[in-house]
C-alpha cells in the first residue's frame, strides 16, 4: 500500500498527476491519499511541474 501526499501550498491543480496515474487513484480534492490500488510507480512525482507530490510505501502504522 502507498501513501500519496500532495502539498497544497505548491500544487497549482494542473491535473497532470490525475491524467498520468495509470491506476487513477489521485484526487486533487485530497491532501493525502492512501490506496491499495496505487502501484508506487511515482509517475505523478516525476511529472509534477511543481514538485508538490510525494509517494511513500505505507504499512498503516501510526507515525505520530
Amino acid at each position: 500500500m502507498y501513501k500519496i501526499a500532495i502539498d497544497k501550498s505548491l500544487c497549482k491543480e494542473c491535473g497532470i498527476c490525475v491524467d498520468i496515474c495509470p491506476k487513477k487513484v489521485i484526487s486533487l480534492s485530497k491532501n493525502v491519499i492512501v490506496s491499495k490500488e496505487c502501484a508506487g510507480c511515482k509517475l505523478c512525482v516525476y511529472y509534477c511541474p511543481d514538485f508538490a507530490i510525494d509517494v511513500v510505501k505505507y504499512d498503516g502504522a501510526c507515525t505520530g
